[in-house]
């Protein structure tokens, strides 16, 4: 049997007041839903991290990637958050990926166990705090 490795990563730095400031949508739309500029510096991370194929022992890439549903790109400043799939957009974008992101905030546990079903090397899952 093949081991299953699932990484769950935490959603970048959502907006503040003061620090770290607003955040933004992906087309530099103002949102209180999207990352904040430090964010989306550190989803360029782990598409450097997990995508550049450096490394496939310590940070093997997805084969499956998943993110807490989305609220609706149109509609600035309302949820749910954004900022679980824009964390892992780069990374899935890198990887060529469709994420899977039909598992909202209170499903927490469906996302490990699909993973379990697919079988996957490696998955990786960005998550807003539970």
């Amino acid at each position: 049997m093949d081991a299953l490795t699932i990484f769950i990563i935490r959603h970048g730095e959502k907006p503040g007041e003061t620090w770290p400031g607003p955040g933004f949508m992906d087309d530099g739309v103002s949102d209180t839903e999207s990352l904040v500029i430090r964010g989306w510096q550190r989803a360029g991370a782990w598409a450097a991290l997990f995508g550049a194929g450096l490394s496939d022992k310590d940070y093997p890439a997805p084969q499956a990637i998943y993110a807490a549903t989305p609220g609706a790109d149109n509609d600035p400043n309302k949820g749910p958050s954004r900022r679980p799939a824009e964390t892992i957009s780069a990374l899935a974008a890198r990887l060529n990926l469709t994420p899977n992101e039909g598992f909202g905030k209170g499903d927490e546990r469906h996302p490990a166990a699909d993973s379990g079903q697919q079988r996957q090397a490696a998955d990786q899952v960005g998550w807003r705090s539970l």
